[in-house]
């Protein structure tokens, strides 16, 4: 039985390693990682990172996390500074499958994006598919990231916590039939403004905008059961549920004066307002694996996921209105007194709560059957999905007015909305794949994937077919080349601009075709003989197109409706892009080097003039740099720069001051203003150095590890977004808003 106690803080770290194959799996390098070799092939634009890159991969306040580990790959990118999405290769957010153990999570990150949904310490490993998609994949346009739960011990029990700035985590697992039945569980929460929230706002003296921030949380639950129910069959059943809410509290006093009959006329006011939004994800999924006798393998997954995102917001006005005047009174002989006479004439409240939610049930259901056959390696299938995708809004308000002066009267009113839409979505899908070895050198992979989706006595079949071609030489020189076709069938709705957010998730309609797209790729390795180890160099280049793309027509309606299908237009996307990458071991360095050049465009007939315009996820140059160099068995020390093209949102005529919509006249304003161009803003170039350096302490029965954490290292002022308001002479100003200067940490890891 082992007891592990950890305060973890890390850094960033790129890890470029093989693809995965289906054979054996290997041990090797410095850093542990793990890749899988195969007498066959390697998959094309195919990465895989075990738990050893997860735990040396750049972390933001402290929280080791999966997601930023796979945003070091070239051809993917994240969205703004510590987010955790994925957009594989110009494509959008929605477009990226995020799995765990089969199931869906329709979100996959806590803390405004900062901390992903994936706890690090029941986690296996996960393949990231951003060029050949195998046909059993699909629903998604750009990639899939395939996140493999870990099976507990089968013989031993082992139990661990994690303490840091930021949240606890804590976990367990062991055997509950030895060598037959195990489980493995954990569960995270997170106590943000306890403790990181008074020291950030100190570095970060950002004003209001670190109000958002003051009173974030998040938590999270996972287990797994897995058990082999003989020689030829393993059972995994998985369980998931998070959540994360943003909650934010806001009150004014203002007066103001005027003037009647009854003297000065004041006014005072109480506002107070509150804004919760708030995530979930539920997840399980029922995995088996049978192997056949006579050879062949069949897998099969059922899986439920749940997913709600709230906005909620409420408002509260009372105010009282009175008169002012001065009056005098003879209080003896040639001696008056001065004294103020107070009339109240109104009074009154009023109060607005509004409610908007987002849901999805989805219900999936995945067999397939695997078998080689000489030179060929043959899998097919079936799945079968059912989905309620669903939008509440609910709005309430009232108010009441109470003349007290000089007529007595009351009046009030109340309005009470609510609407909602619910969709049912079903898909069916049959696949087949080969894997076909024609010569020790040369292998050929084809695929063909069928979807069918019906939604409101509407259906739409979509085939995808999927080729590759792949030439090795003597395992120094590979050249390979692909196509895929892929559709989707749901969209997110999510608004480039950075002041009218709102991210919902709708199905294809009767009038509303499925996304598709058409993806061209190459790949050219060489494994160059340099000392002990090679210098391994990849370079990669992609084409892809997009149709049916859908996006916010108006971006400052984007939350007032359940008929999202009025405020939506349809349009086409091209992406094309570079990737490169490097990486080598010297004795006791490892180095690697990740760079890609990209492009990604969209083109709608109903926005921007019809004229095409960068995506909001276009970014020129990405370039991520790693070294890691151990010095003994008790020192070692990592280093990585990031730098990335700035992001691209929409500025439009209105801005947030505060919690208060503040719109500002083009004709009067310094503001730069398009309304109808969109992502037409640029941020500033975004780059950054971390370091991390570890000393490791070996007791008898246990091992402790202290850590030193810096983040920008050079208090780079990267951008986060932008704030509007006003200067001292009242004038429109925007700020650029940095959210992650200089951030030292000290952590201390125990292990026995």
């Amino acid at each position: 039985m082992s007891f592990a106690l950890n305060i973890v803080l890390s850094l960033s770290i790129n890890l470029a390693i093989p693809a995965p194959q289906q054979d054996t799996i290997v041990q090797g390098g410095m850093l542990k990682e793990s890749y899988i070799v195969s007498s066959r092939r390697q998959a094309i634009g195919v990465k895989r990172l075990t738990s050893d890159q997860f735990s040396v991969t750049p972390t933001i306040l402290g929280e080791k996390d999966i997601l930023k580990a796979v945003q070091m790959i070239p051809g993917i990118t994240g969205g703004k500074e510590g987010n955790a999405g994925i957009m594989i290769r110009g494509g959008d957010y929605d477009q990226t499958d995020f799995e765990m153990d089969g199931g869906t999570l329709f979100n996959p990150a806590h803390l405004l994006g900062f901390v992903s949904a994936y706890n690090p310490e029941t986690t296996g490993d996960l393949d990231v598919y951003k060029g050949e998609l195998p046909a059993w994949f699909g629903g998604r346009l750009s990639g899939i990231v395939d996140v493999h739960g870990r099976d507990g011990d089968f013989t031993k029990y082992h139990a661990g916590i994690t303490v840091g700035l930021l949240s606890a985590n804590v976990w367990a697992e062991g055997p509950i039939l030895k060598d037959r039945l195990s489980f493995i569980a954990g569960g995270r929460k997170s106590y943000f403004n306890l403790i990181m929230y008074p020291l950030y706002r100190k570095i970060a003296n950002q004003g209001s905008f670190l109000d958002a921030f003051d009173n974030l949380g998040y938590y999270d639950a996972n287990a797994r059961l897995s058990y082999r129910a003989g020689a030829r069959d393993h059972l995994a059943l998985t369980f998931y549920i998070g959540n994360y809410n943003i909650n934010k509290t806001g009150g004014t006093m203002p007066v103001i004066a005027e003037q009647s009959d009854a003297g000065s006329v004041m006014r005072d006011d109480r506002f107070d307002t509150s804004s919760a939004q708030r995530w979930g994800n539920i997840m399980g999924a029922l995995n088996w694996t049978h192997s056949f006798q006579n050879g062949g393998d069949l897998f099969g997954t059922i899986s439920y996921s749940f997913f709600r995102n709230a906005v909620i917001s409420k408002s509260h006005l009372d105010y009282l209105k009175y008169a002012e005047r001065e009056d005098m009174e003879e209080i003896s002989p040639k001696m008056f007194r001065k004294f103020t006479v107070t009339t109240e004439l109104e009074k009154g409240a009023s109060s607005t709560d509004f409610l908007r939610q987002n849901r999805i049930d989805d219900l999936k259901a995945d067999f397939r059957f695997s078998k080689s056959f000489g030179s060929h390696n043959i899998t097919m299938g079936t799945m079968a999905s059912l989905q309620n995708l669903g939008l509440d809004i609910v709005s309430s308000s009232w108010n009441t007015v109470n003349k007290l002066y000089p007529t007595p009267s009351d009046d009030s009113w109340e309005s009470n909305n609510k609407a909602d839409s619910t969709s049912r979505l079903t898909a069916i899908a049959l696949y087949a794949d080969d894997i076909f070895q024609i010569l020790p050198s040369l292998t050929i992979r084809a695929g063909l994937r069928g979807n069918m989706w019906s939604v409101k006595g509407k259906s739409y079949f979509c085939l995808e077919p999927r080729a590759s071609i792949k030439w090795t030489h003597k395992d120094v020189l590979s050249v390979a080349a692909g196509y895929n076709r892929t559709s989707q069938a749901i969209h997110q709705l999510t608004s480039s601009s950075i002041t009218a957010p709102g991210d919902i998730w709708v199905p294809v309609t009767p009038d509303i075709r499925p996304m598709t797209a058409n993806q061209f790729y190459m790949e050219i390795g060489a494994a160059i003989p340099w000392g002990e180890n090679p210098l391994k160099l990849t370079i990669e280049g992609y084409y892809k197109t997009m149709d049916n793309l859908l996006e916010w027509t108006d971006l400052s309606r984007t939350s007032d409706d359940v008929d999202w299908t009025k405020n939506v237009s349809t349009g086409r996307g091209t992406a094309y892009g570079v990737e490169f990458s490097a990486e080598k071991t010297m004795g006791k360095l490892y180095a690697s080097l990740a760079y890609t050049w990209s492009k990604s465009l969209r083109q709608f007939d109903d926005l921007n003039y019809g004229e095409e315009f960068y995506a909001t996820n276009d970014r020129r140059h990405n370039v991520n740099f790693l070294a890691w160099y151990r010095f003994s068995d008790k020192w070692d020390l990592s280093a990585a720069f990031s730098y990335h093209t700035g992001d691209r949102f929409t500025l439009n005529n209105f801005a947030i001051l505060g919690n208060m919509f503040i719109y500002f006249n083009p004709s009067i304003t310094t503001v730069p203003v398009d309304n109808g161009e969109r992502n037409n803003y640029c941020l500033k170039d975004y780059h950054r150095l971390d370091l991390s350096l570890n000393y490791h302490i070996f007791h008898r029965k246990a091992q402790s590890t202290i850590n030193l954490s810096i983040y920008n290292v050079y208090n780079r002022l990267n951008p986060y977004t932008l704030q509007f308001d006003r200067d001292k002479q009242d004038r429109p100003v925007v700020y650029n808003i940095c959210i992650m200067p200089f951030m030292p940490s000290l952590a201390y890891t125990l292990k026995f």
